[in-house]
């Protein structure tokens, strides 16, 4: 059977950043007459980056990428030495969760059948993966704090193996699978530098951090 990677990209600032929605209006003889509206946005929080879709899949199977960023389907061990296993970040997004996770349906009747169909499953089911350690709790965040809030899915049971890299770290393990000592491409390398350049998109302007989260299934 055949292993897959679910990957999500997320951004969060370096530093906390005010916005001005309404700037400071004056009137003609330099009286403040509307005071300027803005908020902060913390760097505490990270964001779903956009430039994927809504799916939780991403794509190109590869071994040796899989290897490297979290010693799955590892057939080199005395070769590759691989990356840190962080697990699931506790402050990943909420985007990020969903895609990791199943939804509980919490109403008092029966899992109808439109809502098993959309990720859903009963509080009993969700109890009985928690209890057999199929499943984790994952706690949806506050956007506006970064704390987590009381409400909670559970993990896919079928997900397993999850971590997260920095850019840096991506670009690393691009490196060693994908080039010669030559500093050549070689094999199916152009999804995987596809996403590395997004990742280094997202940090160009100096303002932002990107990170990878993932994990896997069979």
């Amino acid at each position: 059977m055949g292993c897959d990677i679910h990957l999500r990209l997320e951004r969060r600032l370096k530093k906390d950043k005010k916005v001005v929605i309404l700037p400071e209006e004056k009137d003609e003889n330099g009286n403040v007459i509307r005071k300027e509206i803005s908020r902060i946005r913390s760097s505490k929080v990270w964001h779903n980056c956009y430039i994927f879709d809504s799916d939780n899949t991403w794509g190109d199977r590869c071994y040796g990428m899989f290897a490297l960023l979290n010693n799955v389907r590892n057939q080199w061990k005395n070769e590759l030495k691989p990356l840190e296993d962080r697990g699931f970040p506790i402050d990943a997004c909420n985007h990020t969760k969903e895609c990791y996770s199943v939804k509980i349906w919490d109403k008092d009747e029966e899992l109808p059948d439109w809502a098993e169909d959309n990720g859903y499953v009963s509080q009993k089911i969700a109890n009985e993966w928690l209890e057999k350690g199929y499943s984790t709790k994952v706690y949806l965040t506050d956007i506006r704090t970064g704390e987590n809030d009381e409400e909670y899915l559970v993990s896919d049971p079928d997900a397993h193996s999850p971590s997260w890299c920095t850019t840096e770290e991506m670009e690393k393990c691009i490196n060693q699978i994908f080039k010669d000592e030559n500093g050549n491409w070689n094999g199916d390398y152009i999804e995987w530098v596809a996403l590395l350049n997004t990742m280094k998109g997202y940090e160009l302007s100096g303002e932002y951090e990107c990170r990878a989260v993932f994990w896997f299934d069979n």
